[in-house]
Order: structure tokens, then sequence, then C-alpha cells
């Protein structure tokens, strides 16, 4: 279901399997999540109503972040050996980016502690490292290329991200 921010006009869009930690794409077109059971994740239209399994993911337990046209995902993907379960956001994780049609596995050309990573609107990617006193965010352009480094406040160290908005 699909409503406006004051809560009218309420209106089905369609069905999807991916319904745990759920990502839109900056075009508001698509939306992604995992299933629940850790049996991947699924990319829904929102413009056809179908949802999508995407390729590549076999087993994750979090969907961070989607691009702005929703064909790459950043999500936690799990082996067959590691815990499922489900819990509250994470505070970090190693992110992969997968695009989803191809299944092809997209590097991030960034060095330490990945712990996770969100697309913005315009098409960067913001990848979150691991630090001593805080926490760094890399910024790169659509085509890997550093754009800036920034230091998150020590205080946020051990916190979830839900967002980055600029």
């Amino acid at each position: 279901m699909v409503v406006t921010a004051d809560g009218t006009g309420a209106r089905k869009v369609g069905k999807t399997f991916g319904v745990c930690h759920l990502a839109w794409s900056a075009d508001g077109r698509h939306l992604a999540g995992y299933t629940g059971t850790t049996a991947g994740v699924y990319v829904f239209d929102m413009q056809t109503g179908t949802s999508v399994r995407a390729k590549g993911i076999k087993l994750a337990n979090h969907v961070q972040s989607l691009s702005p046209d929703g064909r790459k995902v950043v999500v936690h993907t799990l082996s067959p050996e590691d815990p499922g379960g489900d819990g509250g956001w994470p505070v970090g994780f190693r992110p992969a980016i997968v695009d989803t049609v191809t299944g092809e596995k997209v590097p991030i050309p960034v060095k330490g502690t990945k712990m996770g990573a969100f697309y913005l609107a315009d098409g960067r990617l913001v990848v979150r490292v691991l630090g001593r006193t805080h926490n760094t965010l890399v910024v790169l352009d659509a085509s890997g290329r550093e754009l800036q480094r920034l230091a998150e406040p020590a205080e946020t160290r051990n916190q979830g991200l839900l967002q980055i908005v600029r």
C-alpha cells in the first residue's frame, strides 16, 4: 500500500516478498528489501506493480540502500554458515553492492573496514569506514573516484546510520 505523507490517498500497488529493511530508489520507482527469512532480496517496481528477485544474492539479512535508478543494491550478503537472524538495524556490516539485473558484484574501491554504504540521489556513493576514535565517510562519484572524506562525530561511532541525505 502507498499513502501520501498526510495518510490520505491509500492505494494498493502490488505485492513483494522483500518485506524487511526496505530501501527506496531516489527516483521513487523501486523498493528493495530482503525476505525476512534471509532467502534473497526482491526489487519491487512501483510503476508495473511487479516484484523480481535480485540476481546474485542467495542469502541476505539487510538491505541498506538502493541506487537512484533501482538497479544496484547495498546489501549484507550471507554465506550458508553465517547466522541469519533479523534483529534491528545494524551498527555496521561488510557491504556488498550487487547489480540486481546481472547479479554482478560491484567493487567498492575504498580501503579499510567498510561498515555500510549509501547511495545519494545524484548517484554518488558514501561508504562508511570504521575508525578508532571516529568513523569516516568516503564519498565516491558514479565511476568510483574519491571526491571527499568526512569525519563522523566521535559520539556516532557505535550507532547505526539510517540514511545520509547530502
